[in-house]
């Protein structure tokens, strides 16, 4: 639906559609071909498509001219992102304490940054309990979410968006992690035998992967032949991996919607 021009155009001129959080409308934003590569090469100098994936440069350099610049689209917000996308509501639900808050995000007008926005609180409050409730429901609506854990403070070892690594978990805080999946299984036919209540997250950058219960390699997918069975497990090291419910609210700090 972002696309006007939706198919390759032998003149090099594409029109994309982008929701302008501000103005609160669709605006058409004109691009032509004319991608910065790396110097002698063909390879783009920013993202890094699929083989001859056109659709995703053309909507990066979109984005770049829509923003001011290749450098104004560096880290920043999913949810922003996700608006801009859609024109569709977009809020987080972050943990306080033992209770997840929901935030909703709010444009802000800076005349040097075109992302900034900020999140205001709203009066609803939920329960770890209810939170996987809702993940289940935005599942099944086939709604984009992700998640994200906080990050402590500054260290210098902190990667090029703030990003930390944990290395206990095997996770990233201060990054977004696709929820791809929240799944409740039981073991046996007809809901029979142990169930477990689980999320498949993946991490965008294709590394960097869950260590502990129900990860790739953990012994639970040998111990559960069933629960592989019905998930589809595949140990791969593609970024995706499953996390219990329980652990995924010890580590995570967010959910974005």
């Amino acid at each position: 639906r972002m696309f006007i021009t939706r198919e390759y155009n032998p003149r090099g001129l594409y029109k994309v559609r982008i929701f302008d959080p501000i103005r609160k409308k669709f605006v058409i934003v004109k691009v032509d071909d004319r991608i910065p590569c790396k110097k002698g090469t063909h390879k783009p100098r920013f993202m890094s498509p699929n083989g001859n994936e056109l659709w995703a440069i053309i909507l990066e350099k979109a984005y770049a001219k829509f923003c001011g610049s290749y450098a104004a689209l560096d880290g920043g917000f999913v949810l922003w992102g996700w608006h801009s996308f859609t024109g569709d509501n977009v809020f987080q639900m972050s943990k306080k304490n033992s209770h997840w808050v929901r935030e909703d995000m709010v444009a802000v007008k800076d005349k040097k940054d075109k992302r900034a926005c900020g999140f205001k609180k709203t009066k609803e409050s939920y329960t770890a309990k209810q939170i996987w409730t809702l993940l289940r429901k935005y599942d099944k609506q086939k709604a984009l979410m992700s998640a994200s854990i906080g990050k402590m403070d500054y260290r210098e070892t902190d990667g090029p968006s703030g990003e930390q690594m944990l290395k206990r978990e095997g996770l990233v805080a201060g990054h977004a992690y696709s929820v791809i999946q929240a799944r409740e299984v039981s073991e046996g036919p007809l809901g029979s035998g142990p169930t477990f209540k689980l999320l498949q997250l993946r991490n965008p950058w294709g590394t960097f992967e869950w260590k502990g219960a129900w990860s790739d390699k953990s012994k639970e997918w040998k111990k559960h032949p069933q629960i592989a069975k019905k998930l589809q497990f595949v140990d791969a090291n593609d970024g995706a991996f499953w996390i219990t419910f329980d652990d995924f609210v010890r580590v995570y700090t967010r959910v974005n919607v």
